[in-house]
């Protein structure tokens, strides 16, 4: 449901990038979209963050699913992507970015999935802690339409449950289009 949120809806010929991709959830629904492009997707593999997370199991994912020839996987850091500047239509995260635990590091995170977000590109940003602090920086990185797309009943009980600790959230962003 969340990759259904994508402003316009899909064409197939998007590039994508995952940013924490773990076992490919989102990569691989991604890459189901897709007809003439490809997704690729980014971890450091912390197994701490998600049981069975590692640089295999992504890849298998995607060949069970039969997307393995749509699906580029890298180990890389969330806050150096090594992707140039502008270089995908789609960017999509979920649960991955809070995960860095220092604030100066997720800006980072948050300023590089902006640097490599197309010019009029989306993003869709879901996870559980610091919604200010992404809507923050995407704006001050040029990513001026932000909008939360509440996961309603599901954000009410983790608040009260975790007397307000966990707030699931997700952002639905897009990067203005260039001037010509």
């Amino acid at each position: 449901w969340l990759l259904d949120l994508l402003p316009g809806g899909w064409r197939g010929d998007e590039t994508v990038l995952d940013v924490g991709c773990g076992l490919g959830v989102m990569l691989i629904g991604a890459a189901k979209r897709l007809t003439t492009a490809t997704a690729a997707g980014i971890d450091i593999w912390q197994t701490k963050d998600l049981s069975g997370n590692n640089p295999d199991a992504a890849p298998e994912n995607a060949r069970r699913e039969g997307v393995a020839d749509r699906v580029t996987i890298l180990t890389a850091d969330m806050r150096q992507i090594p992707f140039p500047d502008g270089h995908f239509d789609v960017i999509v995260s979920n649960a991955a970015i809070h995960n860095v635990y220092k604030a100066n590091e997720r800006a980072t995170a948050v300023r590089e999935i902006a640097r490599v977000l197309k010019p009029g590109g989306p993003c869709i940003l879901a996870d559980v802690r610091h919604e200010g602090e992404y809507t923050g920086v995407l704006r001050a990185n040029d990513v001026t339409d932000v909008q939360r797309r509440d996961s309603s009943i599901t954000s009410i009980f983790f608040a009260i449950v975790t007397l307000g600790s966990v707030r699931p959230f997700v952002v639905v962003a897009r990067k203005p289009s260039a001037s010509l």
